[in-house]
């Protein structure tokens, strides 16, 4: 499969490593929750899912505009950081990631008066977040009202870390395919990275 669909194996052999050398915990009770909160949202939120579905409906919600995807410092920050590529490569679109609490030392200033108007801000959330994190949203958000963006958040399931991060990215997996089947593009080719690895070869 493509590298950005085989990231549970990745996380697994991850894992699996890091155990065996006594590095980490046993991770047993980690992925058998995170396992089972996988399953349960490719069932919700996969094609033959709820309806209606909310991955599906984000997608239609954030439409042609350009997805910015905040997280807090941890599992939303990674998660965030994947929302973009996966947004990337399946939706063929440029998108944005940045964490809290960094973002409000820099970002918020490039959110001015009407610069939002042709994004769209997802803010991930996990029940692991600092309790200072619900108070930082609200107050950013009230500082960047008159960008003219719409936002959304997303929460994670589950309760350990571990399966809150599989939900966040898992959930981003599903808008950003929708995005980009919504679009009348396919998800699965990378064309562009493939023409520049072709042309870096020919440069060697």
């Amino acid at each position: 499969p493509a590298p950005r669909a085989a990231v549970g194996y990745l996380t697994g052999a991850l894992l699996g490593a890091l155990v065996a050398g006594g590095i980490g915990p046993a991770a047993g009770q980690d992925v058998d929750e995170a396992v089972r909160v996988a399953d349960a949202a490719a069932v919700r939120l996969g094609p033959d899912g709820t309806d209606p579905n909310p991955a599906l409906a984000l997608a239609r919600t954030i439409g042609a505009r350009v997805p910015v995807v905040w997280g807090s410092e941890g599992i939303a920050e990674a998660a965030a950081r994947r929302w973009k590529t996966e947004f990337n490569e399946n939706a063929k679109r440029p998108a944005f990631a940045a964490a809290f609490p960094e973002l409000d030392h820099n970002e918020i200033e490039g959110w001015s008066r009407g610069a939002g108007r042709d994004f769209f801000l997802v803010i991930l959330r996990s029940s692991s977040e600092h309790p200072s994190v619900g108070p930082r949203v609200e107050a950013t958000l009230s500082a960047v009202s008159d960008a003219g963006f719409e936002h959304h958040e997303v929460h994670a399931e589950g309760v350990l870390p571990l399966a809150q991060m599989v939900s966040l990215m898992q959930t981003g997996g599903f808008v950003s395919c929708y995005a980009g089947l919504e679009a009348g593009v396919d998800p699965s080719p990378i064309e562009r990275i493939e023409a520049m690895k072709s042309r870096l070869r020919d440069l060697e």
